[in-house]
């Protein structure tokens, strides 16, 4: 599977956004991001930590945090990983105005502090059914393409629109819904980071980035059950999900 060299890998948990869109819908959350709410008696992001560092490629994992949450986060997230006895060194930036610049300042972190990674895996901490399975189809992707991202087939009929009007319907043959983790080879995604803060190019995920930069970006299968967390009613199925997909290892 791997060679003989085996490369290092780091992930970036993104959970650096306000959750508005969560929040707007839901009394009583708006002094919390969505990503620190609890699921199945644990934070939301811990499960995409816990998932990630299974992996034996997984050398470092960061985790980035609003600036309001980051003190008490990273208390929480050091008790979680000496009870859970995590290998990996877990570490904690804050994030920035929007979800580009919070991973880029991860980036620069892993760039600036401790050996560096070959690749790293960008995920949503808002996505907490991420399985091993997964990430490493990505890590292997990674590895073989440069680059890669999750995505899953389109089951609703896609079309375009200008209002209330149609314009033509999307042939869905060729569309894929986009998730995370997204990888990629560490110098290529800072790069691309570098650059689009020099062109002020923004982009929804890091794997438009990476097209954006002109490197090709490989779809990796993944799960349906890989669900984002955007408005409330997505927690209530993440309760009764997480009795299914979410094992405490303890």
């Amino acid at each position: 599977m791997y060679s003989n060299s085996k490369p290092v890998f780091a992930a970036v948990i993104a959970a650096g956004g306000s959750g508005s869109r969560f929040a707007s819908g839901t009394p009583n959350v708006a002094a919390k991001s969505k990503q620190f709410l609890e699921l199945r008696g644990r934070p939301l992001y811990w499960w995409s930590v816990l998932a990630m560092s299974k992996h034996p490629l997984m050398l470092r994992i960061v985790l980035v945090a609003p600036s309001a949450f980051l003190d008490d986060v990273s208390q929480e997230a050091k008790g979680l990983s000496s009870k859970y006895n995590l290998s990996q060194s877990l570490e904690f930036v804050v994030g920035g105005q929007s979800r580009q610049e919070s991973v880029f300042k991860a980036l620069q972190h892993l760039d600036g502090e401790g050996e560096k990674p070959d690749f790293v895996l960008i995920h949503d901490a808002a996505r907490p059914f991420l399985d091993f399975e997964t990430i490493d189809r990505v890590i292997n992707h990674a590895i073989k393409y440069d680059a890669c991202t999750v995505g899953v087939a389109v089951s609703d009929t896609i079309k375009r629109v200008d209002g209330d009007k149609v314009l033509e319907t999307i042939p869905r043959d060729q569309l894929v819904a986009v998730q995370t983790p997204q990888g990629a080879r560490f110098r290529d995604l800072l790069a691309a980071h570098l650059e689009a803060r020099r062109s002020g190019v923004n982009t929804t995920d890091d794997a438009a980035l990476l097209e954006w930069f002109g490197k090709d970006v490989r779809v990796v299968a993944g799960p349906a059950c890989n669900l984002k967390l955007t408005q409330p009613l997505d927690l209530i199925l993440a309760q009764a999900l997480g009795d299914f997909l979410l094992k405490d290892p303890l």
